[in-house]
């Protein structure tokens, strides 16, 4: 249980202002952006303004929980993520194909996010307490392989192959940084190669079909490959400072699909020209070197792991989208981080956040104890 002695309200006073200026400009350029391509309509804008107050509500709380208690509870999190995704197949919300949502009233919520939290949790959990020399062996790796290929199977089968990928992006990642070998990564890589045939044989056919799309979006122009080709016109539409505003053709004229969505990006392009979507990348680097500062500073094994792979996270979400919306990766359903419409990921990710600002607030709060406790012994 979480008792009163493991919240500790303060630490709110020690997240970092840079930090908090990044994620403030990048939401309110959110909303705006939603605003202008949603033709100025106030009640989606005023929707996605009550999912960011409740996901910064869940950043704050992130933030005054000792990191402490996700480590002793990481396998509980971990149950009830799975029996989750095990509920979502069997009596899930289905949508464009997919059973990927749980419906409460008028909120629908998708567990395959706390998926994503779960797995950093239970890999930190278990190698937070390993050497470095037991991280080189091979059986090191049976656990975690385990660990994340039973959510990885169960995403696979509502099907969402985007968040499948990224959870298997999430736990090469901490293997990664927890020093596991590189040739056996390698390996992996040789062996996925190898099963390449046998993969793509139990691929469902609009999951090749995008593969395909993806070769050759011109094969499929108004089907298809009508997101890919759209999303490229907008962005070349929108030059270096972007189209004036409300007159950007794709957009305002609904060529682009999902606009306010997974494609997102493609609209800021067209609206906000090249120098746009630049602001937007300089502030995602912006926000992940300054979680580096914070993983820098950080002495605790457990924490430098969750910190590390919060990190790794953002950058995936960033990373494949962009490509994405570039055609330069399949088109899979990841959400621009921190900006696309929509509260799934939003809260997903400002939790994340807030779990880094705890492990911040943590190595300030005892630096200040040490300082007070020198300083006493000095008078």
């Amino acid at each position: 249980m979480i008792y009163p002695s493991n919240i500790k309200l303060q630490k709110i006073i020690y997240m970092p202002r840079a930090h908090l200026i990044i994620l403030f400009s990048i939401l309110s350029f959110s909303v705006f952006t939603i605003l202008l391509i949603m033709d100025g309509n106030i009640n989606i804008a005023i929707k996605q303004l009550i999912r960011i107050f409740i996901a910064l509500i869940a950043m704050a709380i992130g933030c005054v929980i000792d990191v402490k208690i996700w480590k002793k509870y990481a396998f509980h999190i971990y149950c009830i993520c799975i029996l989750l995704l095990l509920v979502v197949t069997m009596a899930g919300k289905s949508a464009m194909g997919a059973k990927r949502w749980i419906s409460i009233a008028s909120l629908t919520f998708q567990p395959s996010e706390l998926a994503k939290i779960s797995i950093v949790f239970i890999l930190a959990s278990y190698y937070s307490n390993k050497s470095l020399e037991f991280n080189r062996h091979n059986r090191s790796l049976i656990v975690p392989i385990v660990l994340t290929a039973i959510p990885v199977a169960i995403v696979c089968k509502q099907p969402d192959l985007g968040t499948a990928i990224l959870l298997l992006l999430i736990a090469i990642s901490i293997l990664f940084f927890v020093n596991v070998q590189i040739w056996k990564f390698l390996s992996g890589i040789v062996l996925i190669t190898i099963m390449s045939p046998i993969i793509c044989a139990r691929l469902h056919p609009y999951q090749k079909q995008r593969i395909l799309i993806f070769l050759n979006p011109e094969i499929d122009a108004l089907g298809h490959g009508y997101h890919i080709m759209q999303s490229k016109i907008a962005l070349g539409a929108g030059g270096t400072f972007g189209t004036t505003l409300n007159h950007g053709t794709q957009c305002n004229l609904n060529f682009l699909p999902e606009k306010q969505t997974d494609f997102i990006f493609a609209a800021i392009g067209e609206h906000f020209g090249i120098c746009g979507c630049l602001i937007l990348v300089a502030l995602y680097m912006a926000l992940i070197i300054g979680n580096f500062t914070i993983l820098f500073n950080t002495k605790d094994k457990f924490q430098m792991i969750i910190i590390f792979a919060f990190n790794a996270i953002l950058f995936f979400y960033a990373s494949i989208n962009i490509l994405m919306v570039c055609g330069l990766a399949p088109v899979v359903g990841i959400p621009l981080p921190l900006f696309s419409y929509g509260g799934s990921s939003l809260l997903t990710l400002l939790s994340c956040q807030g779990i880094i600002f705890s492990c911040h607030a943590d190595r300030v709060y005892h630096d200040k104890n040490i300082s007070l406790v020198s300083h006493a012994k000095e008078i």
